[in-house]
């Protein structure tokens, strides 16, 4: 008796009239992706080390952060007023205020020098 069904195979009918759930019912709960956050090391050096009160430190800073993102951190607050006059460094060259932090990166914090 051939019927072209193979094996662990039935017949059932073009049209199962079986309730389904709606889509949304067999979803979990709406998560939002975790925001990835990049690791960095502040390094400061003359009177930003003597303001700051520490020659280094690390932050962690949301994914995609510019260099001037770090003016608004509470460690910050003592260079308010000077931040127009420094300069920044990443990983050893010199960059702009908007230059894009990765993970694992430096950044220098390097104050105006006078001197004669």
């Amino acid at each position: 008796m051939s019927h072209d069904l193979r094996h662990a195979q039935i017949r059932r009918p073009l049209h199962d009239d079986r309730p389904r759930p709606a889509r949304t019912e067999n979803r979990g709960p709406f998560r939002r992706l975790p925001e990835t956050e990049v690791r960095v090391r502040i390094l400061l050096f003359a009177s930003a080390r003597v303001a700051i009160g520490r020659s280094e430190f690390s932050v962690e800073l949301a994914e995609g952060a510019a260099i001037e993102s770090l003016a608004a951190l509470p460690e910050f607050a003592p260079l308010k007023e000077h931040l127009p006059s420094i300069r920044f460094a990443l990983n050893e060259a010199f960059a702009p205020a908007d230059a894009v932090l990765s993970d694992g990166d430096t950044v220098a914090v390097i104050p105006p020098v006078s001197g004669g």
